[in-house]
C-alpha cells in the first residue's frame, strides 16, 4: 500500500503543478477546471497476460473481469477518484451527475455482460467508468484488449499510448519471461517510449 500512497501523492502533485502552470486556483472549495485525474496508466499485453488482474490491484477491488471468460474485448477506461470518507469496501459509481454505491462483483458481472456482447472481437467502443473509492490513487486506468486480438491495430493502440501523460504498463506472464524480447507489448512500449521514461514491466 505504500507504493499506492506514493503514486497518489505523485498524481496529486502533478495535477497541482498543471493547475499552477495554467494559472488556475486549486483551492478545494472551488470547482476544478481540470479532471481530478492526471496520469493515464495504459496496460499492454496479450490475452491472458494478467492486465486486468494487475489493474484490479491498483483499484483495490476486483472490478475488472479476469480469467478464461474475462478477456477484455473492448478498451475499458476507469477514472479513479479517492474519497477518504468512504469505507475500505465501498465503491461509488458516478454516471453523469448521479452516484450510486455498487459492489465489486456486481460491477464485474456488468462489465462481463457488456464485453460478451462484443465477443466478435470487433468492438472499438470504449467502456468508460468513473469510480470513487477510499483506496485508489487518482489515476485513469486503461485496460486494452490483448495485443494478439484482431481489433488491436496500430491506430487503436496509438490512440492511447501516444498521450504525453501515459504510463505504459507492460504485462508479461512469468512463464514467458525467457522470450521477453519477442513480446509485442514490449516492442510497442519501446516504439512509443524509446528511452523507457514512461514504461514499466510487470511479470
Amino acid at each position: 500500500m505504500e507504493a499506492i500512497e506514493e503514486l497518489a501523492q505523485l498524481s496529486d502533485s502533478m495535477r497541482q503543478a498543471a493547475s499552477v502552470l495554467a494559472d488556475e486556483d486549486i483551492d478545494e472549495t472551488t470547482p476544478n477546471k481540470r479532471p481530478s485525474t492526471f496520469l493515464n496508466v495504459v496496460a499492454l499485453g496479450n490475452v491472458g497476460a494478467g492486465k486486468s488482474a494487475v489493474l484490479n490491484s491498483l483499484i483495490g477491488h476486483p472490478v475488472l473481469p479476469t480469467g478464461e471468460n474475462g478477456a477484455t474485448r473492448a478498451p475499458i477506461s476507469i477514472d479513479l477518484n479517492r474519497d477518504s470518507s468512504l469505507s475500505s469496501k465501498s465503491i461509488i459509481l458516478q454516471i453523469e451527475n448521479k452516484s450510486q454505491q455498487v459492489s465489486a462483483s456486481a460491477l464485474r458481472h456488468s462489465l462481463q455482460d457488456r464485453l460478451s456482447k462484443g465477443s466478435s472481437g470487433r468492438s472499438r467502443d470504449e467502456i468508460y467508468l468513473k469510480l470513487h473509492t477510499s483506496t485508489a490513487p487518482p489515476l485513469k486506468l486503461i485496460d486494452l484488449p490483448g495485443l494478439d486480438q484482431r481489433i488491436m491495430d496500430e491506430k487503436l493502440i496509438s490512440e492511447y499510448v501516444e498521450r504525453n501523460d501515459a504510463i505504459l504498463l507492460v504485462i508479461v506472464p512469468a512463464v514467458q519471461a525467457p522470450e521477453i524480447s519477442s513480446s509485442r507489448a514490449l516492442r510497442v512500449a519501446k516504439e512509443y517510449d524509446s528511452e523507457c521514461k514512461c514504461s514499466n514491466l510487470v511479470f
